[in-house]
């Protein structure tokens, strides 16, 4: 629209200028000459105006490029890590959860937790005589940015932590194992093998499933609610 107006008013400006170069009457050319000068200086604010919205624009567009750009894994990292700490401290106040459990002498165990804030927490874990194996699910605004699963069995212990991006991407996925015959401590490691990641995600997957199974008998009577209302 500026643009359109700063076409208009620089045609009109050139016809007063002809027309005052033409004109005989001195009176007549001092209040053209007023005109032109006005006119000039309402060209120039235009074109000055222009100019400031093409940098604005393209300030815009570097901010969304900006935005744009990939988040870096450690960064990532650090940020899920805060996500984490948030949803570990609000577990332990013990509400806004519901649970449900099967089984005798080995049994299932599956709970979720959810907050007003937008950060969910799952679990889904088997237990029996010697040994115990859960996974963890952590989302923010539904989206899942972190699972943890950790085994216990017969004196043993195994760990797998995964990293996931704002896309739902893994990013990174680690590893630690000990047990009581080990002298040099845990053993840690990063999966870099895509057939042992996938594997790994696929049992990650399973687990999801049988959690959602377990609790959608508990969810069709059980609402959340926390200080700020029903959730």
């Amino acid at each position: 629209m500026n643009n359109l107006k700063y076409l208009l008013l620089l045609s009109i400006l050139c016809s007063l200028v002809l027309f005052t170069n033409c004109g005989n009457d001195n009176k007549e050319k001092k209040l053209l000459n007023k005109e032109v000068e006005l006119l000039k200086k309402e060209v120039e604010l235009l074109k000055n105006n222009s100019s400031d919205k093409k940098i604005d624009e393209s300030s815009v567009y570097n901010k969304e490029n900006a935005l744009a750009i990939k988040q870096s894994v450690e960064d990532r990292i650090i940020e899920i890590r805060e996500f984490y700490s948030k949803i570990e401290i609000a577990r332990r106040k013990k509400d806004n959860c519901i649970s449900a459990t099967k089984g005798e002498g080995q049994v299932w165990t599956a709970e979720e937790c959810k907050w007003a804030d937008g950060f969910k927490f799952q679990s889904y874990e088997n237990k029996g005589p010697g040994f115990r194996f859960r996974t963890s699910f952590y989302y923010k605004g539904d989206q899942l940015f972190f699972v943890f699963v950790d085994i216990v069995d017969e004196g043993a212990y195994r760990e797998t932590r995964v990293y996931y991006d704002r896309e739902g991407e893994v990013i990174r996925m680690l590893e630690k194992y000990e047990d009581q015959s080990m002298e040099d401590g845990p053993e840690s490691k990063e999966f870099t093998d895509e057939s042992v990641k996938q594997r790994k995600l696929s049992s990650i997957a399973d687990d999801l499933k049988k959690l959602n199974t377990l609790l959608l008998t508990v969810k069709k009577s059980k609402i959340y609610i926390d200080e700020n209302g029903i959730v």
